[in-house]
């Protein structure tokens, strides 16, 4: 395989995050369980709806429990006929997509998932270009194998040249891994000599999202 060219990226980590709705008030003492730390609701005189959950997010964000201190904020979003508490973890990264999130002891309101989601690592891209010369074992089989440094191909796009002269082929493609098989399109004839050359954008670090 030749690397005749390479350009780099960079995916940068996101934050995992959870909503609750409420469709209406929740109760006195009713608990909200956040990533192990349980939050009791206190309404006392509170007005309506809205300023319950703007209240639930400043518990949360007053809170010193080790479970949520530094690690999730929240904020309350008015949506008209719903009011969203929107829970966002404070450090980037797939870590927080393991938090529990547990909203069935809270009247009126409905958690989105079990758990925080979205969260994801940073990871770098790159992208290489790899002209592949057909060879005599290449055209029985129709196969191409190529084995690339990334933990995951991303995308992929070809161009043939048959005897030196560009032509369409439709090849298919089956990535897995690092790895990328090509198995030859129906509207060519490979011969010895001609060039296959593959453009693949992957991961040059582990891209975890779940």
């Amino acid at each position: 395989m030749t690397r005749v060219g390479t350009s780099f990226d960079e995916y940068m980590a996101t934050h995992a995050g959870a909503d609750v709705v409420f469709s209406g008030r929740p109760a006195d003492a009713d608990t909200l369980v956040i990533n192990g730390a349980t939050i009791v609701y206190a309404r006392g005189s509170l007005a309506d709806q809205d300023a319950d959950v703007v209240a639930i997010a400043a518990l949360i964000n007053a809170s010193t429990d080790i479970l949520l201190d530094g690690l999730v904020s929240a904020a309350a979003l008015p949506t008209g006929t719903a009011t969203e508490l929107r829970l966002t973890a404070d450090v980037a990264g797939t870590t927080a997509n393991a938090y529990l999130l547990d909203a069935s002891d809270m009247a009126n309101a409905a958690a989105d998932g079990a758990t925080f989601t979205g969260g994801t690592d940073q990871a770098n891209t790159e992208i290489m270009v790899v002209p592949h010369v057909i060879d005599a074992s290449d055209v029985p089989l129709g196969v191409i194998t190529m084995e690339t440094p990334f933990t995951r191909i991303m995308e992929f796009t070809s161009t043939f040249h048959d005897a030196g002269i560009l032509t369409a082929d439709l090849p298919t493609f089956a990535p897995s891994g690092g790895t990328l098989t090509i198995t030859k399109g129906s509207g060519t004839t490979w011969a010895a000599g001609d060039i296959f050359t593959v453009t693949i954008k992957g991961y040059t670090t582990a891209r975890v999202t779940s």
